[in-house]
């Protein structure tokens, strides 16, 4: 059997391992289970006080440093 090294993949909005009872956490965990290489992470990004809107994922966006995934 081989091993495969863990691939992380960042989620913006759908995927929360805060609230496993969320549909869109449920799905992406079931998918991590069926895909042993697959390690959902939640965003952890940049925070903006007072930042509305998606200022934050555009900002993020232009840095270099967004979330593979914006919204599933």
């Amino acid at each position: 059997m081989l091993a495969f090294a863990k691939t992380e993949v960042s989620f913006l909005f759908s995927y929360d391992p805060e609230h496993p009872e969320e549909p869109a956490t449920r799905r992406i965990v079931e998918l991590a289970r069926t895909e042993p290489e697959l390690e959902p992470v939640k965003w952890g990004g940049l925070t903006l006080p007072g930042a509305g809107g998606r200022a934050t994922f555009m900002l993020a966006l232009a840095g270099g440093t967004a979330p593979d995934i914006y919204k599933a």
